[in-house]
């Protein structure tokens, strides 16, 4: 562990000289692929003078010639093992990325061994501790034209020789992880309970599962007791591998499910915190909670009681681009760490547009993430916007803002997931009000154009409470800070705000929707900004009723 840990942040003392040698070793490993050789490619300073910044469609007729079989070296020398789907939840459009092996030992050195001995360092549970995983895949992945599978980082992932020889085991069957979105989180919680006093640390890929999982569990202890005291599991889970697979685990228990009913009966129990009287051992709760999970920390905090929320890394699609080198930092304030070896990063500051390295960075700016991997993306433009807070060594530390498809405009607005984030939940406090889960998007059907905000309330009483709901919209409409909303609200130029109330379980159908089309469950992410005309008709089907924000004040 320690081994790990220095060899890191020896690396950090020279981030600079280490990414310049990973452009090199890219470019020289890569020199003959038709994608450099075309902008004349031989050496690092030519990449720099003449590779251009690209965006995923500048790309995707190239991906699409890799997929389809061409025998060219297209992006890249090596053959391509895999390609990687994005979870595409804001457009509904899952962006290939293709994956060798040498992008997936970089990638899987960083994350299962640099960024957890750090957690290993901080919160100690053994060299093969016992984790409750809520982890899911699709039951099936689809084959390219040349035979080459086309599947989510998660179903690579659980496939994947790193996972077989992961330092750690699961309560639930691997069976489990490739159940339908339900049945799967019914039976990883059973397990999970049925294991209680094993389990060292509790585990999703989102804060969104988790906080899911144990909503689950507030609705179906009941349930969940009885499959245990009685040994026979629910005959709601229908698959019948599960159930097969569910059955070496589960047995008669009447004491165990005695004292499972008899704390989730309690309402002191959760207000106290349910992880830690139900999972005594537990140290932590691993998930990603920055960006599109912000929301959910708060949900899960009141869960997890007193027990710490961890963000071990920052990873995409198409690689790891950070880890978290403080794990006893609370969610809300992780920061991530540049990994100098997993690929090469530049940064593209968003008051300007210039396109910097890292070691040309300033604190507190903005720069949306360029990188060139091993695998042949060369200056993509990731879609993540980061804010620079220190550095380590020489080894930038970022805090992750927004993704660049996740914003508002009707106009010459602009507004950020992160800021919508804020403006949502400043309301509710104020109001008191509890919701599931929000999202929105930019009417521009009508003029002027204006913002459309959807909650989903959490508690019965409410949506019956016009008048606080009123209020609500027009506080909405008044809390965005953006001088050019101010601007267009006063001179007309964008619409009132409307607020959508949506009926219960609008977004699990969401989710259903996504997972139906391809969507991998444990990537599932609520999209902030809609742009899916599906999704769209979704939200229509599910209204309760409607606010619109009264005349905005001069």
């Amino acid at each position: 562990m320690e081994a790990l840990i220095n060899e890191f942040e020896d690396m950090c003392r020279n981030a600079a000289a280490v990414q310049e040698e990973v452009l090199g070793n890219i470019v020289e490993h890569n020199a003959s692929c038709e994608f450099l050789q075309s902008y004349n490619v031989t050496d690092v300073d030519s990449f720099k003078a003449h590779v251009p910044v690209v965006g995923y469609e500048d790309i995707a007729a190239k991906i699409q010639r890799m997929a389809d079989g061409d025998p060219a070296s297209i992006l890249c020398k090596d053959p391509v093992i895999a390609f990687i789907s994005s979870s595409g939840t804001t457009t509904e459009k899952r962006n290939a990325f293709p994956l060798t092996t040498k992008s997936c030992d970089v990638k899987n050195h960083a994350m299962y061994k640099i960024a957890a001995a750090y957690i290993e360092r901080d919160f100690p549970v053994g060299s093969f501790p016992t984790a409750l995983a809520f982890m899911y895949a699709l039951p099936c992945g689809t084959l390219s034209k040349s035979g080459i599978p086309i599947m989510p980082v998660s179903n690579f992932a659980f496939t994947s020789q790193a996972y077989k020889e992961r330092p750690s085991r699961s309560t639930s069957p691997d069976e489990v992880i490739w159940g339908p979105w339900w049945e799967s989180t019914y039976c990883h919680m059973l397990c999970g309970l049925i294991q209680r006093m094993e389990v060292d640390y509790i585990i999703s890929f989102f804060a969104y599962t988790l906080v899911y999982a144990f909503n689950m569990l507030e609705v179906e202890w009941r349930n969940l007791c009885h499959d245990i005291r009685t040994g026979k599991l629910d005959e709601r889970v229908k698959d019948v591998k599960l159930r097969a697979a569910v059955a070496g685990v589960l047995h008669e228990d009447p004491d165990s499910a005695g004292f499972i009913e008899e704390v989730c009966s309690s309402k002191e129990s959760w207000d106290q915190g349910i992880v830690p009287q139900l999972w005594p051992k537990a140290k932590y709760l691993h998930t990603v909670v920055t960006g599109g999970m912000k929301p959910y920390v708060p949900a899960l905090r009141k869960y997890a009681g007193g027990v710490h929320i961890i963000g071990k890394a920052y990873i995409g699609s198409e690689g790891v681009y950070g880890i978290n080198m403080d794990p006893t930092t609370e969610a809300e304030n992780v920061v991530f760490t540049l990994v100098p070896t997993t690929l090469y990063m530049e940064f593209l500051r968003l008051r300007d547009n210039k396109l910097v390295d890292s070691s040309n960075l300033e604190i507190g700016e903005q720069y949306e993430l360029v990188i060139t991997t091993y695998s042949g993306l060369y200056r993509y433009k990731v879609g993540d916007v980061v804010r620079v807070v220190s550095f380590f060594h020489q080894s930038p530390q970022m805090a992750f803002e927004y993704r660049t498809s996740a914003l508002l405009s009707v106009n010459l607005d602009v507004t950020s997931e992160q800021e919508l984030q804020n403006v949502v939940r400043r309301t509710c406090n104020e109001a008191n009000l509890k919701i599931v889960d929000f999202t929105s998007q930019s009417n521009q059907t009508e003029q002027p154009g204006y913002y459309v905000i959807y909650w989903e309330l959490k508690n019965k009483p409410d949506y019956s409470n016009h008048a606080l709901l009123n209020r609500c919209c027009d506080v909405l409409d008044r809390s965005f800070t953006s001088s050019t909303y101010i601007m267009g609200r006063r001179s007309g130029t964008i619409g009132p705000l409307k607020l959508v109330i949506l009926e219960r379980g609008s977004f699990g159908r969401i989710m259903e929707h996504a997972v139906s089309n391809g969507s991998a469950p444990g990537q599932y992410k609520t999209p902030r900004c809609i742009k899916s005309p599906k999704v769209l008709k979704i939200l229509e089907e599910g209204i309760v009723s409607t606010y619109r924000s009264s005349k905005y004040p001069r």
